[in-house]
């Protein structure tokens, strides 16, 4: 008989904690107002003469339709959990479920707060970052180059 770990459980509290932070920080009805006021805005085809304020427009708009998107994902997630969390007390099998859904519910959760802090004037904009080898001769060199690849590595996994 295979129960729910203490790790899981706990991890399962940290991201209701993190989530009601979340909501703390982000009105979602403030969202939903907001993008309904931006698609509206949108519609007019007199905002598309300023080029400039078309694109703020359709930027703020992709920002908050991700996060209105990913809002209702982790709820979606987190009423699976306590589904599945109900299911495995009768079936064992369900516990391997719980953590499957726990670990996409950390990966949507992240995000989530990632696009929270990442709301401020120039977030939207690209980033230039150079990697240069300090002394220490070929040691440095190598590092640096993995580092770069590293980096390199996170941006394709992240699409960027």
């Amino acid at each position: 008989m295979r129960m729910i770990s203490f790790e899981t459980r706990t991890k399962i509290e940290e991201l209701e904690k993190k989530f009601k932070d979340v909501l703390s920080i982000v009105n979602e009805e403030e969202v939903n107002r907001e993008l309904k006021e931006l698609e509206k805005k949108l519609s007019d085809p007199s905002v598309w003469d300023d080029q400039k304020k078309a694109r703020e427009y359709t930027q703020k708009l992709k920002r908050l339709k991700n996060i209105s998107e990913d809002l209702k994902r982790v709820r979606s997630l987190f009423e699976d959990l306590e589904v599945a969390i109900e299911l495995s007390e009768e079936d064992m099998d369900m516990v391997n479920q719980v953590e499957e859904i726990v670990q996409d519910l950390e990966k949507a959760v992240k995000k989530l707060e990632l696009e929270i802090i990442l709301n401020g004037k120039y977030d939207p904009n690209n980033a230039y970052l150079s990697v240069h080898p300090g002394a220490g001769g070929t040691e440095s060199q190598d590092w640096a180059q993995m580092l770069l690849e590293d980096v390199h590595e996170m941006g394709r996994k992240e699409g960027l």
